[in-house]
């Protein structure tokens, strides 16, 4: 959750106005060691549908909160938390009917999401040695969606309701054994429930797992350190993973630093449906080497890396192809083809950075990665997929000016860029049935076009002596530029429509604290 939550002994409250929505929140002191804060927003778009305004005859809405109270001693810290939200989107078909423009206008559709949580965190020391911390928590996420409508002279009905509850908790003891030596030890466990109901199944899926963990940290000599833990996942299933992971780190002078590290990680079982009764753990092996070089304002580095992935799930087409659930895959065939948890993914690639903050107020980051990424089946060739975009270039680049002799007024102005290679999606055959499918099997052969993107933001912040004042434009996609992020077929335009992603946004708020 991105709200902003205050922990300092000092007493705030929170006001906040813009295009994105609305925000009050509050933090007060209770005695000299407890904080009790919170935070609620409500859409500015759901005031603007209220009043009748027109968003493609959508009516969106949100509205959410979050609460912490903190109390810290000379050798504890508790923190308790909850959260709570719902967000709405409605859309009545248009009338009438010679006003329809495409293929979503004859439908009524109804999207509701509701979520809740909480949970408390407790650390606390047992020594000059030894630190305790726990933790638990609770969530419950609940979404509905149906999709109503005449076409062609038939009645579409899609409906769709699910459920997921997550409850989770820790412990972990750290031991400093010596100024050589130190370790941790500790256990995860996570309970998972899923409920859902749609036009084609349903289901009620629980899946636990218990993950204790033992990990390590030897330094040898001045310039040396190995990091090594181990791991197991285990649960409902009928099997237990370890995992493992090392990694030696060498300074071999003040500005230089050099890793190389591999892991063995288990992650948590998941249904492989539709079977009952039968889950699968996915097992990820990384392999990486890395360098990083530190010298006065600036910080270089360089990684290398390989990421494999396995047991992954996918849908069984014939002995050389197969539809990978990580490519989007086209669930109207989910409950025709065949399951198979044989799949694999591979990604390799080299990813530089450089940081430089000056003391005039510059702030440079940038960061450019290059890979490639592969999935494919066990004991077979690997094939290109929809995620292989080759590169990704971001970088920011901000200035802060303060007014001479006035340190309690300034401006702040950033620019985001974003360049990234396309995407890939299999080809839409027009030459299909009625309503055509993409092309199968699924061949990602289709290149998107590589995506290009600035954003913009200047931000004025007043502070006096009762109110800070903090005034903000942030103009995403400042130059306007077009991104396809897919295409689809649309039944009523009888042809394939590309999708583009993100128009110019300018979001203006304006906040308040005292």
């Amino acid at each position: 959750i991105d709200m902003h939550l205050h922990e300092s002994a000092k007493q705030e409250w929170r006001a906040k106005a813009g295009l994105l929505g609305f925000e009050l929140g509050g933090g007060t002191t209770i005695g000299k060691q407890s904080i009790l804060d919170f935070n609620l927003r409500y859409s500015f778009t759901g005031v603007l549908t209220s009043l009748g305004a027109d968003f493609g005859g959508e009516k969106i809405n949100y509205y959410d909160g979050v609460v912490s109270f903190r109390n810290e001693g000379a050798k504890y810290k508790l923190k308790v938390f909850a959260w709570a939200g719902r967000s709405t989107n409605f859309f009545d078909h248009v009338e009438p009917p010679e006003d329809r423009e495409e293929f979503k206008d004859f439908f009524d559709i109804d999207y509701g999401n509701n979520i809740l949580g909480t949970g408390g965190r407790y650390d606390v020391s047992l020594g000059s040695k030894t630190t305790l911390k726990t933790g638990i928590a609770y969530s419950s996420n609940y979404s509905s969606y149906s999709k109503i409508g005449p076409f062609d002279s038939l009645t579409y009905s899609r409906k769709l309701n699910s459920t997921k509850d997550i409850a989770s908790m820790f412990a972990e003891v750290s031991i400093h054994h010596s100024p050589i030596i130190s370790s941790t030890l500790g256990v995860n466990y996570t309970a998972q429930y899923y409920k859902e109901d749609n036009n084609l199944r349903r289901y009620d899926e629980a899946v636990t797992s218990i993950r204790p963990y033992l990990s390590a940290d030897i330094k040898i000599g001045a310039k040396w350190d190995i990091e090594v833990g181990g791991e197991m996942q285990d649960g409902n299933t009928d099997e237990s993973i370890f995992g493992y992971r090392f990694q030696l780190n060498w300074k071999p002078s003040k500005h230089n630093y050099l890793f190389a590290g591999l892991r063995h990680a288990p992650n948590l079982p998941f249904y492989f449906r539709p079977y009952s009764n039968s889950l699968v753990h996915l097992i990820s092996d990384t392999y990486e080497i890395g360098w990083k070089y530190t010298r006065g304002n600036h910080i270089v580095g360089i990684n290398l890396y390989s990421l494999q992935m396995n047991r992954l799930t996918s849908f069984y087409l014939d002995e050389s192809h197969n539809e990978y659930l990580a490519d989007f895959p086209n669930s109207q065939y989910a409950g025709l083809l065949g399951w198979i948890k044989d799949g694999l993914s591979q990604h390799i690639g080299i990813e530089g950075r450089w940081d430089y903050r000056s003391q005039t107020g510059w702030a440079l980051n940038l960061n450019q990665s290059l890979y490639k990424s592969e999935r494919g089946m066990e004991n077979s060739n690997l094939e290109k997929g929809r995620y292989n975009g080759k590169f990704a270039t971001h970088f920011s680049v901000s200035k802060e000016i303060l007014k001479t002799g006035e340190k309690n007024k300034f401006w702040n102005f950033s620019l985001r860029g974003l360049f990234n290679g396309g995407l890939w999606e299999p080809e839409i055959d027009m030459n299909e049935i009625a309503a055509p499918y993409y092309k199968y099997p699924f061949i990602y052969d289709q290149k998107l076009p590589n995506y290009l993107r600035f954003d913009l933001g200047i931000t004025r912040t007043i502070a006096r002596a009762k109110v800070r004042w903090r005034y903000s434009l942030d103009i995403q996609n400042v130059l306007g530029l077009t991104n396809v992020a897919y295409h689809y077929y649309d039944p009523y335009l009888n042809e394939v429509v590309a999708q583009n992603q993100l128009g110019l946004i300018p979001v203006l708020s304006v906040q308040a604290s005292w």
